[in-house]
């Protein structure tokens, strides 16, 4: 290197010779050797530029014959320098050294009493220094202060006319919190001192990348709450569709206004628990709670066609062709009415332990629909079809759906699958046009009606027995004495009586 160097910068040939070797055993049982290298230019191509080199070899310092300066002021020049002979003995020091020590220096204290090399690591000794003259040296104040070490960073040089090491340094300080706890001042340290720029600088340093850790605890704080916003706003939103339409959910989330519209055919379906008054009554709340949250979660699973509008207690509302118009409506609802009164016989009463039963009305007709409140929305439905709606559910059977003539031709218009029965003629109950009437699961009549048939036959045929029987009784009481009578014919209800005094 140092051949490619002469060479390359100067044009001359170098030659590098080996001097000497030795090592030195350091703290710790560690060893450091010194190796010595004698540099010797051989060679020189341009001659121009050899007198240049030369002419930069007789430039010597430039001093009056007879000048010199008194060693006070070298002290203030120089507040942080020692100067020390062969056997480490302090001749002469700066006054800041002794702020620094926190004691007075008197001359003649050793060096090795009062500070330790801390770089390079090696004994504190004349010989050691003069050997690693040319490292930059560290140098550790043995006394600490405040739990804090102060370090003097500086270089070693060889004054050979007087034999004596005199040491130039700094302090060696990064920070303004490093000043306040060595109890120094930017004021102590040299104008001409680098120090004082590496300490406004780092200081500029740190508070720099205290803002950018502030700015990245920020941002990662930041992101959690995005992410957590954007959590809530998920589930708000997903709380919104499951109160509102999806069309309409959509059109609130982008702030636009949803205006109420008629709809010219649509079917509603009410239902509500049979004697629900009297079990919520007889039993404790959270059973009731219980009860209706097993219901609905059965209910809730089947409105795959239709739409669920609300509940309101015992009460579950749906509608089909709301809030997307179609002409097939009644018979999703007619499905999911029948669905229903599956699922609530596999429901069981907390009072008996039986399954309960629920009654269905269902009615088709217009309706206008809309959302009502601003703070908690609803999508509400209005009309005279959704009070008949109500009142077919109120009127109807426990256990079976009751179904108005418009749902019920509707329904056959669309599938004609299904079972419809007669069950009363509803005219002046609700508005005068509709015919109650009943869908059924199967095609044929229910078991029901045919046991309610043979019922009423058997009741027929014993209400005739019970007639001959007491129509019997009373002709024989009439005649005290011997009267003959004639026995009643039944089938025909004719009675015939003999004798002198009475007749009937």
């Amino acid at each position: 290197l140092v051949k490619a160097v002469a060479r390359d910068l100067y044009h001359q040939a170098a030659t590098v010779e080996f001097l000497s070797k030795s090592q030195h055993i350091m703290e710790g049982g560690k060893t450091q050797e010194h190796v010595i290298f004698k540099v010797q230019l051989v060679d020189v191509k341009d001659q121009k530029k050899q007198l240049t080199v030369r002419n930069m070899e007789v430039f010597k310092p430039a001093v009056r014959e007879g000048f010199q300066i008194s060693a006070d002021q070298f002290c203030r020049a120089f507040p942080y320098h020692i100067i020390f002979n062969e056997r480490l003995e302090i001749q002469q020091c700066g006054r800041m050294i002794q702020r620094v020590l926190n004691c007075p220096i008197c001359v003649g204290m050793k060096m090795s009493e009062l500070f330790d090399i801390v770089h390079p690591i090696m004994k504190f000794t004349i010989e050691n220094i003069r050997t690693f003259i040319n490292s930059v040296f560290m140098l550790g104040v043995r006394i600490y202060k405040n739990g804090h070490r102060f370090t003097l960073k500086g270089q070693m040089i060889w004054l050979e006319d007087i034999r004596h090491m005199i040491f130039i340094s700094s302090p060696r300080i990064s920070s303004l919190t490093e000043l306040m706890e060595m109890n120094v001042f930017l004021s102590d340290i040299p104008l001409y001192d680098v120090t004082r720029e590496l300490v406004l600088l780092n200081q500029q340093r740190i508070a720099e990348i205290d803002v950018a850790k502030q700015l990245d605890e920020t941002t990662a704080k930041l992101k959690l709450t995005s992410k957590a916003l954007e959590n809530e706003q998920k589930k708000t939103e997903e709380l919104l569709s499951q109160m509102l339409p999806k069309k309409i959910a959509d059109d609130l989330k982008n702030g636009r206004q949803v205006k109420a519209e008629k709809f010219e055919s649509a079917t509603i379906l009410f239902t509500d628990i049979v004697t629900f008054t009297n079990i919520a009554s007889a039993c404790p709340p959270m059973d009731i709670v219980n009860l209706l949250n097993e219901l609905y979660n059965r209910f809730d699973q089947k409105t795959n066609e239709v739409y669920k509008v609300e509940t309101i207690g015992d009460a579950y509302m749906v509608v089909s062709g709301v809030p997307d118009k179609t002409d097939r409506h009644a018979q999703p609802v007619a499905d999911f009415a029948m669905e229903i009164v599956e699922e609530a016989s596999k429901v069981r009463s907390p009072i008996t332990g039986q399954p309960i039963q629920i009654r269905v009305g269902i009615h088709s007709g217009p309706v206008v629909a809309g959302v009502v409140g601003k703070k908690m929305p609803r999508y509400c439905l209005f009309g005279d079809t959704v009070n008949t709606a109500s009142r077919m559910e109120s009127h109807g059977v426990p256990g079976r759906i009751h179904m108005s003539g418009s749902t019920a031709k509707v329904l056959m218009n669309d599938d004609k699958s299904f079972a419809i029965f007669l069950m009363e003629d509803s005219e002046n109950k609700f508005d005068g046009n509709n015919t109650t009437v009943r869908p059924d699961v199967d095609n044929e009549p229910s078991n029901v009606l045919l046991a309610v048939s043979a019922f009423l036959l058997i009741v027929s045929v014993m209400a005739g027995i019970l007639i001959c029987i007491v129509r019997q009784r009373k002709v024989g009481t009439i005649n005290d004495d011997e009267i003959e009578l004639e026995e009643p014919n039944c089938v025909d209800e004719t009675t015939k009586l003999t004798g002198d005094k009475n007749a009937l």
